[in-house]
């Protein structure tokens, strides 16, 4: 495996790490925010949420298909 290869291997998985972290804080931040339900909804807190469950579902995404692009292109040199 080249350092290339390696390197992006590694900044794919990091971008995957990062949206499945941004994912379950977007998650559990909703979940607390059932106390104050009026309040949260009225200052958009639903939107928001769906905006980062988008945001980290579109990093998770692309940080598989830079790994998968890299294994692949790796997998086809050889």
């Amino acid at each position: 495996m080249t350092g290339s290869v390696l390197a992006a291997v590694v900044v794919g998985g990091f971008a995957v790490l990062v949206g499945i972290a941004w994912l379950t804080g977007a998650l559990r931040t909703r979940r607390t925010r059932a106390d104050i339900a009026a309040t949260y909804s009225a200052s958009g807190g639903p939107v928001y949420t769906a905006i980062q469950i988008g945001c980290a579902a579109v990093l998770i995404l692309v940080g598989v298909m830079i790994v998968a692009g890299m294994l692949l292109e790796m997998a086809v040199r050889r």
